[in-house]
């Protein structure tokens, strides 16, 4: 019975949750386990991780606006390859590869705007690479059951920002040409990257995280 009301509260944020953003802006991070001490073995120098993120968006809002003319859903699945290099005094060095398969279904890119049927691009490919410095704030050996980590990264341009597939144009007619912002598998910019994440261990079986 104990676990009920956490698991209450869970549904009850779930349900009176919002959101609102850009489709085109790039999966970059995963909140991941590994963060807890507790993982963590003395001799530990490297920690390899995996971690997977679904992103759908089918619904457009301008404002708080529906907005029923684009019949857009974009969806995009990132599988997330990250190794850590553990060094002392709370430092490390992490390097990220995420490897994405996304689509975009609508009939506005292809025959124009309002018209059906829909139809599907795909993008599929490696994305951005990053590099990243990480320091935990507090000091590990007297912080195991909560800290805070910085980290400061270099973000490369190695996803394809021009990614190509096939647009329909009438029924006789297929153009080859750059797939739209929201599924591109870059952004093609050189930049600097900042995180902030968190973890506090309440007891054995439960633990918040934040990124």
């Amino acid at each position: 019975m104990k676990r009920f009301p956490i698991f209450l509260l869970s549904m009850l944020i779930g349900i009176y949750a919002w959101s609102q953003g850009c489709v085109a802006i790039r999966n970059v991070a995963g909140i991941s386990p590994d963060l807890l001490f507790e993982n963590i073995q003395p001799n530990d120098k490297v920690i390899f991780n995996i971690t997977n993120r679904y992103f759908e968006a089918s619904d457009t809002y301008r404002g708080d606006k529906f907005i029923t003319d684009t019949l857009v859903t974009n969806r995009i699945y990132t599988l997330n390859i990250s190794m850590l290099r553990l060094f002392n005094n709370g430092w490390s060095l992490g390097f990220s590869v995420p490897v994405s398969a996304n689509s975009r279904n609508n009939g506005a890119d292809h025959k124009g705007p309002g018209t059906l049927p829909r139809y599907t691009t795909h993008s599929f490919g490696l994305g951005d690479i990053r590099f990243t410095v990480y320091k935990w704030l507090l000091k590990p050996s007297a912080s195991k059951k909560g800290n805070i980590q910085a980290g400061l990264g270099l973000k490369l341009p190695t996803g394809d920002f021009r990614y190509q597939d096939y647009f329909v144009r009438n029924d006789s007619t297929k153009v080859l040409a750059p797939v739209d912002q929201a599924i591109q598998l870059g952004d093609g910019g050189t930049g600097i990257t900042g995180e902030l994440s968190a973890f506090y261990s309440f007891n054995g079986k439960v633990s918040l995280f934040f990124t």
